[in-house]
């Protein structure tokens, strides 16, 4: 999978998705997902950061 598709993974769920509504959209298994967002948690972390900055609210 590409370095993209996992940033834009991450940033679903950073934005409040679940991952099975990622994996909906993406039209994945919901386990892979999954294991994309526990092998990333810096990732969305930072995401989510950056979304704060932005003035994104929940």
């Amino acid at each position: 999978m590409s370095e993209e598709r996992v940033h834009e993974i991450c940033k679903a769920f950073a934005s409040g998705m679940s991952a099975a509504q990622i994996a909906e959209v993406e039209g994945l298994p919901t386990a892979p997902v999954e294991l994309i967002i526990n092998d990333n948690p810096g990732k969305v972390s930072q995401i989510k950061a950056f979304m704060v900055e932005m003035g994104w609210a929940e």
